[in-house]
């Protein structure tokens, strides 16, 4: 990807958006666990991005080259877990 383009991972007020969307899910009281699919390629500016440490926040899961295969990817990257539900914020 170029990450150049990626909104993301732009910062507003100093902070990554990406950051500071996580951090609202992962304080969210019925929120069990947050998943971030990221480009392949974007390892190191995800980990810079988000700093956040939690429980709740998983590894980022690789994604694909379209977004709707990258939404698989985050729903097989979840599965196992069983979510009765998932949402998916883009």
């Amino acid at each position: 990807t170029t990450t150049a383009l990626i909104v993301a991972y732009a910062l507003v007020a100093g902070r990554p958006i990406l950051a500071r969307t996580v951090e609202i899910f992962v304080a969210h009281a019925q929120v069990d666990c947050v998943a971030v699919v990221i480009a392949a390629g974007d390892e190191d500016l995800y980990r810079q991005s988000v700093t956040l440490r939690s429980d709740k926040l998983l590894a980022p899961i690789p994604g694909d080259d379209t977004r709707q295969r990258s939404v698989l990817c985050g729903l097989r990257g979840l599965a196992s877990r069983k979510p009765a539900k998932v949402l998916i914020h883009d």
